[in-house]
């Protein structure tokens, strides 16, 4: 198994012999012209393998970019939270599965289950599996109790992907993401031997300056390494850079 960040929660999954990449987004900028990646991205476009799956947690442009979409194979098979079916319909995606939490996908030896999430507007996270390896993947969730389950109804995933850059609307009132130390309450419930921080690697421009306090990722990262530290000691902390690719040792 191969894990390439490619940016924010946008990365490259070799499993099983499967090309995946989750919540496509390699263009910017977005909202216009108010969201941009913070280290920019790891890989073009154009340098991406044949891709054998598509997955995506939500339909947030961050996470579901029509500028990346429509320059991508369209009749690659792609996963979506059944609320955002349409917009990758409307793209012209021929092979599209809309999922909720509790359904299954199948293709030659991949196996995805759609899992719980929360988040406005309604997101799923994902457990794929495939040569013996399992990987969980949270996109932007915001955190729930329901998280700590996956575990018990899909066994321990070898890697995790969790997002730890908190973030807040409505006065603090609405949780958008997990903050580092909700991110580590879940890895250790998952009790991955590892677990790879994600959805820290953007920045906004030219938006009111309370929400560029409440969507801040300063420190979020040495936060995160701390709070696994206390919570999961035995969970292994990978920190990629854009472009960095994690390997399983597995043979």
């Amino acid at each position: 198994m191969k894990i390439t960040l490619i940016s924010h929660c946008c990365t490259l999954i070799e499993l099983g012999g499967k090309h995946i990449l989750t919540d496509p987004w390699m263009t910017e900028p977005l909202y216009w012209g108010r969201l941009f990646h913070r280290y920019g991205v790891g890989l073009s476009i154009d340098e991406l393998p044949p891709l054998d799956l598509i997955v995506a947690t939500h339909g947030h442009d961050d996470h579901l970019d029509p500028g990346t979409l429509r320059r991508l194979d369209r009749t690659t098979p792609l996963l979506v939270l059944r609320k955002a079916a349409r917009k990758v319909r409307r793209l012209g995606y021929t092979d599209i599965y809309p999922m909720v939490a509790g359904e299954r996908y199948a293709q030659d030896g991949l196996t995805v289950h759609a899992c719980f999430g929360k988040h406005p507007g309604g997101l799923i996270t994902y457990v794929l599996e495939a040569g013996g390896e399992k990987v969980f993947f949270a996109g932007d969730t915001a955190y729930h109790d329901r998280l700590l389950e996956v575990r018990s109804e899909h066994g321990r995933p070898d890697v995790s992907l969790v997002p730890i850059s908190g973030g807040r609307g409505l006065f603090g009132a609405v949780h958008y993401h997990m903050n580092p130390g909700e991110a580590a309450q879940v890895a250790g419930a998952l009790g991955s031997p590892v677990v790879i921080p994600v959805h820290y690697h953007f920045r906004f421009e030219r938006i009111p300056r309370f929400l560029t306090r409440s969507m801040s990722v300063e420190g979020k990262l040495p936060l995160f390494v701390r709070a696994a530290q206390d919570i999961c000691p035995e969970v292994g902390v990978v920190t990629l850079g854009v472009g960095q690719t994690w390997e399983s040792l597995r043979e």
